[in-house]
């Protein structure tokens, strides 16, 4: 599977929504910079919590919100 693109709204640092598309990047080796607290590991946990409902790196274990409609 390869995930195309991403919309995350209103979890950890992205407030509003925030759309990723992958599409648009070149191939190749693609590394994530920035100050700390810019959403680095907020934007790689998205994924996986969305699939098992809590973010498990983090210490509270927050469990995130049920999706409407699913």
């Amino acid at each position: 599977m390869r995930i195309e693109r991403l919309v995350i709204k209103d979890i950890l640092r992205f407030r509003g929504e925030t759309v990723i598309d992958f599409r648009a990047l070149d191939p190749g080796l693609i590394a994530l910079v920035g100050p700390n607290g810019a959403g680095k590991t907020s934007l790689l946990e998205v994924v996986p919590g969305t699939v098992y409902r809590k973010l498990p790196s983090r210490r509270e274990r927050r469990a995130l919100p049920a999706v409407p409609g699913s």
